[in-house]
């Protein structure tokens, strides 16, 4: 309704304002509502689809790194073609340069590649593939009916690898009381080691 002021000027009365203020309030705060809301689902989508990037990374490195076993061939215990632990494996593989040990692991929050030549010892290379992360690695092998943590049989490969990884990362949200970690489970990868098996033998 709009008054009018003892000199005959219309304008608001006070309820009016007081009415239109609120409904604005109203609109600002679902309008920020709404952004909340779009910016949270951006933010779970952009993780979600960094996760799947690292799974795949991961993936095709180990799955790289697979597809070169090495079976070694003598009983003279020089050299084992496979063992391995929770936190790590190492094996014989046979690439484009020659038999070389190769060996990944989880240490200090890092997933770590390493590989030393046996043709050249000196030849030596490290590489950090993925940072903030825990996980295990584990083994099994036909006959068996459960994972192990551990592989220590030197004439024989696992018949499959598994890898279970989690990734951390910080969260800046202030409701959580400022800086805190976040973890986000990886789906477990299992690799097929077909080294001394024929293709679709597992």
């Amino acid at each position: 309704m709009v008054g009018m002021d003892s000199a005959g000027r219309s304008g608001f009365t006070l309820l009016e304002v007081m009415a239109a203020l609120t409904l604005t309030g109203l609109v600002i705060m679902a309008a920020l509502a709404l952004y909340g809301n779009s910016y949270t689902v951006y933010q779970h989508s952009m993780t979600r689809g960094k996760l799947e990037n690292v799974t795949l990374l991961i993936y095709q490195r180990v799955a790289e790194q697979l597809g070169v076993a090495y079976q070694y061939p003598f009983y003279d215990q020089r050299s084992s073609s496979f063992q391995g632990t929770a936190s790590a494996f190492r094996m014989l593989t046979d690439g484009e340069n020659g038999i070389a040990i190769e060996e990944l692991m989880l240490t200090d929050g890092k997933l770590v590649y390493k590989k030393e030549s046996l043709r050249n010892p000196e030849e030596k290379r490290e590489e950090t593939i993925l940072t903030g992360v825990t996980g295990e690695f584990q083994y099994i092998d036909e006959s068996a009916e459960a994972w192990r943590s551990d592989w220590t049989e030197d004439r024989a490969y696992p018949a499959l690898l598994r890898l279970d990884l989690q990734v951390h990362s910080k969260s800046n949200r202030k409701d959580r009381g400022g800086d805190s970690s976040l973890r986000q489970d990886l789906p477990p990868l299992v690799f097929p080691i077909m080294v001394g098996r024929e293709y679709g033998e597992l």
